[in-house]
């Protein structure tokens, strides 16, 4: 079963928040998409020890093609 959070925006706090729900209810993977943040790099790591493989999104934030 697939669960979603969708996001336009949000505190690096809210987000760790749910990465660490994801860690303790347990995952076969997460896709995330998310800021550099110190806080939220700790949290992905948290998942990646309870065995979670995470998949992280980053845009360079130029829309325009090269």
């Amino acid at each position: 079963r697939s669960r979603f959070d969708f996001r336009e925006t949000g505190q690096a706090d809210d987000i760790v928040a749910t990465l660490d729900a994801i860690a303790r209810r347990g995952s076969r993977g997460v896709i995330l998409k998310a800021p550099e943040a110190p806080e939220v790099n700790a949290a992905v790591l948290r998942l990646s020890e309870a065995g979670i493989p995470v998949v992280t999104l980053v845009s360079d934030g130029d829309d325009e093609p090269d």
